[in-house]
């Protein structure tokens, strides 16, 4: 049972000082065969025992290496047949990069296809280290609930990030940081909803992924090549510098915009279409689903009067591509 590892783990730690964290805890492996990522983990931050995200999937690799004939069968059956699993960890701003070992294992077993959707999903609690679920792929779901630091979702590959407030704090989420500068920098593919406002640079590079966020500081969507970037709250200077692809759409609760904000050298504004108008709700019910936002809840329940409060920045080359492409289609139809 769980509960009868917490006094081992503090005997071990208790009569054998001198070992290291992943020696332990393979002593432990070896007499009792606790081996599921679960177990582990609880056995590690148990009973006043803490140690770091990296430490634990260093202990959980290093135990499966050296000792394979403890495997727990039924843990890795459903690896082997991609059953869905949540897991649930604390945080701190220690742990960095978290996602990115975890997806390179998967890649080398999968490659670029990754995961069936929702297969692993992994709730943190606490402040996030940098890079938190850089280079995460397909069949991620990474939630933080607390904060995030720099270079969230840097590189993001398929997964989706979530990052939102505490159930119960006194605070508004869209008047507060909660993730750092420089989120989502050369982003592929994936989602992420974040409950709060972003740093500088939110979306920089982003070539691919869809983001929702309640507010980001400077240069938002700077050299930014494809994606969505939904906007729910204030934006600061130089928006769009650079911007060569990719769609970002703004709120502002009275409808207006000081283009003064805005570097407009290979940009264009515009009110979105009815398509448009579909797609963004759709995003923003599901910021909702994942964050439970009190202002995207604010917007969508008077959707018909705050549809009108959007404006569409799109790269004006982009533009003229995408209606390319769309005339070329139609003629082959034809």
């Amino acid at each position: 049972m769980i509960k009868d590892i917490y006094p081992k783990v503090k005997q071990i730690l208790a009569e054998n000082k001198e070992y290291k964290n992943n020696q332990v805890f393979l002593i432990m492996a070896k007499h009792d065969g606790f081996l599921t990522g679960s177990d582990i983990c609880n056995a590690m931050w148990g009973d006043n025992l803490s140690f770091s995200f990296e430490t634990i999937t260093r202990t959980i690799r290093k135990v499966r290496e050296e000792c394979p004939e403890l495997r727990d069968k039924k843990y890795i059956k459903r690896i082997e047949k991609l059953e869905p699993q949540t897991l649930a960890f604390p945080i701190r701003n220690t742990d960095r990069s978290v996602g990115a070992i975890l997806s390179n294992e998967i890649s080398k077993k999968y490659g670029a296809d990754g995961l069936p959707e929702d297969t692993l999903t992994i709730h943190f609690t606490g402040s996030a280290g940098q890079s938190f679920g850089c280079f995460a792929t397909k069949g991620l779901n990474l939630e933080t609930i607390g904060n995030c630091n720099d270079y969230f979702g840097k590189g993001l590959s398929g997964a989706r990030l979530v990052a939102r407030i505490p159930d119960g704090v006194s605070y508004k989420a869209e008047e507060n940081v909660i993730i750092g500068n420089v989120a989502l920098y050369g982003a592929t593919a994936g989602e992420a909803y974040i409950n709060g406002i972003a740093g500088e640079r939110f979306c920089v590079r982003n070539s691919g992924s869809t983001a929702v966020v309640e507010g980001i500081g400077d240069h938002g969507c700077e050299y930014m090549t494809g994606g969505i970037a939904v906007i729910l709250g204030e934006f600061g200077r130089n928006f769009a510098a650079g911007m060569s692809g990719g769609i970002a759409y703004l709120y502002s609760p009275d409808g207006t915009f000081d283009e003064r904000n805005f570097n407009m050298e290979m940009i264009g504004l515009e009110d979105p279409s009815s398509d448009d108008l579909t797609h963004l709700e759709e995003l923003i019910n599901k910021h909702v689903k994942y964050t439970a936002s009190n202002k995207a809840t604010a917007i969508l329940s008077n959707w018909e009067a705050e549809k009108k409060n959007f404006i569409k920045v799109m790269p004006t080359d982009y533009k003229k591509a995408l209606a390319r492409l769309a005339e070329e289609a139609k003629q082959e139809v034809n």
